[in-house]
C-alpha cells in the first residue's frame, strides 16, 4: 500500500531551487514542491537513471542534493487511499530561500 506507482523519487535539496525544478522539466521530468526542501520527480527509467538525471540538473542549476529516495506514500496517505479518500496537499510551506 504505501509503494507509489512509477516509481518517483524524493529529491531533497539544501534550499528550494526554481532552477532546479526548470532543470528537471527539461529533461522531461513531472515534479513537484512535496514538502520543504523535498521535491517529487518522475521520469521513465531505472532508479539509477532518474538518480543520474538529478545529479545533472543539480549541476547545472547549482543546486545542492542532500537525498534521494524512491517515493514511499506515509501511512496517512495509504490509508486515505485504502477507503477512498481524497489525499490533502502538504500543508508544510517552502522554507525562505536562503541568499
Amino acid at each position: 500500500l504505501k509503494k507509489v506507482e512509477g516509481q518517483p523519487v524524493d529529491i531533497d535539496l539544501r534550499e528550494t531551487s526554481d532552477a532546479f525544478v526548470a532543470a528537471m522539466q527539461n529533461r522531461g521530468a513531472k515534479i513537484h514542491h512535496f514538502r520543504f526542501t523535498t521535491y517529487r520527480a518522475q521520469l521513465p527509467g531505472t532508479p539509477e537513471q532518474v538518480a543520474a538525471i538529478a545529479l545533472a540538473a543539480a549541476r547545472e542549476s547549482g543546486a545542492q542534493i542532500r537525498g534521494l529516495a524512491l517515493a514511499e506514500r506515509s501511512l496517512e496517505e495509504a490509508f486515505l487511499a485504502a477507503v477512498g479518500a481524497t489525499i490533502p496537499p502538504p500543508l508544510a510551506a517552502a522554507p525562505p530561500r536562503l541568499n
